[in-house]
């Protein structure tokens, strides 16, 4: 698939030759999986045995990404009408893809962080000082929410909190941009994100859609206070116990729950604590396990 992946090729041509790979280099299987509309085709023309379709995403809502938009959205949409077991990462995208598609899914497997690397790590930051709080870019992604994150810190400034922002990753504005500066990190692998976290309090997210999501998970694992949004959360952000969740799409609640987290350490704590805990329920050997059990039951 390496040979198709360079977008170089308009995207319904590189679609024939992804298939026609497929052909040729699928193996004998008891279970073949797509992960993704771009390989739902080719697992139905050319997968052995039981054919199944691990979707991680509603992916219509990124047809813009592609260029040819109207394509991409028709071929994302019958994806899921394709005689494929499909399994979701998320009982939101199960309930998506039944209310907009029709189709029936057969089970729900969460995601995983690697507990080793985020799990009770000790933080390196002292108590006073600004808050502390970290985003992820988000590759520059429009639904990724990065603008309603950086109004929602230079509200939460304006409001007298001292926050020192910093943000890993490919962002869609520069780092001493006219709404709300930060500190770019650049790219991080997981051990530095790992100490990335340990050195922040709060992790901030403002995706407009998301499904099962990993950042804010290794956040939790980290012990942070997490603001984050829903839809596609929902398996471990529980509002007020494990994070702060705001609606998308609303700057004025991310710059309320920064001043609330800034003003109330006590919730600080209380949130990261609890998060702690609930991410210690989403670590790769139940995942792993999880979806085993699912594959095995299809044959």
């Amino acid at each position: 698939m390496t040979m198709v992946e360079p977008r170089v090729l308009p995207f319904s041509l590189r679609h024939s030759v992804m298939c026609e790979r497929a052909r040729l280099l699928l193996p004998e299987a008891d279970i073949t999986v797509a992960t993704s509309f771009e390989t739902a085709l080719p697992v139905h023309l050319y997968g052995r045995g039981v054919l199944a379709y691990y979707a991680q995403h509603f992916e219509p809502y990124f047809k813009n990404e592609f260029d040819d938009p109207g394509f991409a959205e028709t071929m994302a949409r019958l994806s899921y009408s394709l005689p494929l077991k499909i399994i979701t990462n998320s009982a939101w995208l199960e309930a998506t893809i039944s209310a907009e598609t029709g189709a029936s899914v057969h089970a729900v497997a969460g995601n995983a962080i690697d507990d080793v690397m985020y799990i009770d790590k000790p933080h390196v930051i002292p108590e006073e000082g600004p808050l502390r709080v970290i985003s992820y870019g988000g590759r520059g992604a429009v639904w990724k929410g990065f603008d309603d994150m950086a109004e929602g810190v230079k509200r939460a400034r304006a409001q007298g909190v001292e926050i020192d922002w910093a943000v890993y990753g490919d962002c869609a504005l520069s780092p001493e941009n006219s709404v709300a500066n930060f500190r770019h990190l650049g790219f991080l692998g997981p051990a530095q994100l790992a100490a990335a976290y340990r050195q922040s309090q709060v992790l901030l997210s403002a995706s407009w859609y998301e499904s099962f999501p990993l950042f804010p998970l290794e956040a939790m694992a980290s012990g942070l206070a997490v603001i984050t949004t829903q839809p596609g959360t929902e398996a471990f952000a529980e509002h007020m116990r494990t994070a702060w969740v705001v609606p998308p799409k609303d700057p004025d609640a991310l710059s309320d729950a920064l001043i609330g987290l800034a003003r109330d350490r006590e919730l600080r704590h209380k949130l990261g604590a609890a998060a702690m805990e609930e991410a210690k329920r989403h670590s790769w050997d139940v995942a792993t396990g999880q979806m085993e059990r699912i594959l095995l039951g299809l044959i």
